[in-house]
């Protein structure tokens, strides 16, 4: 039975994420979902919980954490509620951690919440030290069958990572869309495809259709959209190079630009 972990904070976007990944679910593959709600013990007025009184804390979350689970039941997959004191992005790694989670799902924004940095900041957390994999679900986003699949990568493809690529490509009988983003300005884009080229027949062990694309753009996360924008993808890949190519995102809030302004759920796959 596989575990997945589904952070919330009550809100329609996490919703969102949760109902995705029942959506997602095989008929034919049983699974648990760990629904968790992380806490720094205050609370203010913009807070979606109301207390009650005599109540405390823990008791106000869980009973949260059953009428959001109860809103979206499926009696199917069963559910487990955790309530966890500290910050969101730590508390969600180490329960991910700690209950060998086969993935972490994530809603990602509202419509009204464009500009979210402490979405940001967590989701971003979460992606470059999760040892699972993290979806990461547009506001609005429904589950469908993963028919073009956008991977972006270096030339150095983990070979763990990929393993999960090509199972999930031969799941869904996906064409996969290999971009690589040249950020340098150089013309001579043949080195890095032929490299490229190279590594995915080596580690690609189906018949699954690809193509390799090479661009240019000012920065990683503009070429991702830009690709996006031209070929609509059903689900975006994220394939770190050992932590290099994630950290390049990081470094200059791009995982953030990516999520927010991705059309389709973004997949960061672990780079160890």
């Amino acid at each position: 039975m596989k575990t997945y972990l589904v952070p919330t904070d009550f809100s329609e976007v996490s919703q969102n994420a949760l109902k995705y990944l029942l959506a997602s679910l095989q008929d034919d593959a049983p699974a648990k979902i760990i629904l968790l709600h992380a806490y720094d013990g205050t609370f203010s007025s913009d807070e979606p919980l109301v207390f009650e009184p005599m109540k405390g804390a823990e008791e106000l979350v869980y009973d949260e954490l059953k009428r959001f689970a109860d809103s979206v039941a499926n009696p199917e997959v069963p559910f487990e509620l955790v309530a966890s004191v500290g910050f969101p992005a730590n508390e969600i790694l180490r329960e991910a951690k700690r209950r060998s989670a086969d993935g972490i799902y994530m809603g990602t924004r509202s419509k009204h919440q464009v500009k979210d940095k402490v979405f940001g900041t967590v989701s971003s957390h979460v992606s470059l030290h999760a040892e699972c994999p993290v979806m990461l679900i547009p506001y609005g986003a429904d589950y469908r069958h993963y028919q073009n699949i956008l991977v972006a990568t270096e030339s150095d493809i983990p070979v763990n990572s990929f393993l999960v690529l090509a199972r999930l490509a031969e799941q869904h009988d996906s064409n996969l869309h290999f971009l690589h983003i040249n950020t340098d300005g150089m013309d001579d884009f043949s080195e890095a495809e032929v490299k490229l080229y190279h590594r995915i027949n080596h580690l690609l062990s189906t018949q699954q259709p690809y193509e390799i694309r090479i661009m240019k753009a000012e920065s990683v996360w503009e070429g991702i959209i830009e690709y996006q924008t031209t070929y609509p993808m059903d689900l975006t890949v994220i394939l770190p190079e050992h932590h290099s190519f994630w950290e390049r995102l990081i470094g200059l809030s791009h995982t953030r630009q990516v999520v927010l302004h991705s059309s389709s759920p973004v997949l960061v796959l672990p780079g160890k």
